[in-house]
């Protein structure tokens, strides 16, 4: 995937609805992309405001939705979105309504607010790109970090990376361990990044000068860790030095370091924005 040409945006509760819709936003207008929003109350996750419930509750129908719409589109005018945009509104299940709502699209994008069992299940199950917003913040990126492997997965997140934010530069940030994970598996079959692995001086050479490769390919500029904790931990730490507030990690079970696990790992333990892309799925 190198466009979008829609945007769709879900939220979950108002608190975080201003940054998920800001940018949303800006990808629709930034690609020419159609917006599209996704109202979901979780009753299990989210207490809902008073004013969005009707005075006699009525069972299959716990929220004013023309409010919901009206508080939505009172958001968007006030980001200059004057035109009818497209409100759905659904009860709990978020990521089975985005799932049947999605599946037949090919060039569109999620975003929405971090939540980790609701982001879990999208990530695992959709073969769209899915901006997950851990910061919220309606501000651009302006440092953009790429965590890759030499997989078909890692290139095609960079390359939707860099068409989705044309104008921004792409750090890619290898782990010179990931190159040689196949075969490390924890006692559920998924991939581990282990920092007790210790690489000859060969296979290091080796992993670098792939690293090399892949960045004029790629035509970005880079950063080889060679520490010694956790990639998560690792990328943790380099993101606090670099002040990154995007990480794009291409995500394939089939492929060789972003199984679902390690993908998991990094959506809990960074500290910034996530775009999560499964290219194999489409």
């Amino acid at each position: 995937m190198n466009k979008i040409t829609k945007a769709v945006a879900v939220i979950n509760d108002f608190e975080t609805a201003d940054a998920v819709l800001s940018k949303a936003v800006r990808l629709s207008n930034e690609q020419d992309a159609r917006l599209e929003i996704f109202y979901v109350h979780e009753e299990a996750l989210f207490k809902l405001p008073e004013y969005f419930r009707f005075k006699e509750i009525a069972p299959d129908q716990p929220i004013d939705k023309e409010k919901v719409r009206q508080e939505i589109a009172q958001k968007l005018a006030n980001m200059g979105i004057e035109e009818s945009i497209p409100i759905l509104i659904f009860i709990d299940d978020t990521a089975d309504h985005v799932l049947v709502q999605t599946q037949d699209e090919k060039e569109s994008i999620i975003v929405m607010s971090y939540h980790e069992k609701i982001a879990k299940e999208l990530i695992k199950e959709s073969h769209l790109p899915v901006l997950i917003i851990k910061n919220n913040t309606t501000d651009d990126y302006e440092k953009i970090v790429a965590p890759v492997d030499f997989s078909t997965a890692s290139k095609e997140s960079i390359v939707l990376a860099k068409a989705l934010f044309p104008k921004k530069e792409i750090e890619l940030v290898h782990d010179y361990r990931a190159l040689y994970m196949e075969g490390f598996m924890d006692s559920e079959g998924f991939a581990e990044l282990s920092a007790e692995v210790e690489l000859t001086d060969t296979e290091k050479k080796a992993a670098e000068d792939n690293f090399e490769a892949l960045l004029q390919e790629m035509q970005c500029k880079g950063s080889f860790i060679t520490e010694k904790k956790s990639f998560a931990e690792d990328l943790s730490d380099f993101i606090q030095r670099n002040g990154s507030d995007l990480a794009v990690i291409g995500s394939n079970n089939a492929d060789k370091l972003f199984f679902d696990s390690v993908s998991f790992d990094l959506l809990e333990a960074l500290p910034i924005d996530l775009l999560i892309y499964a290219p194999q799925a489409l």
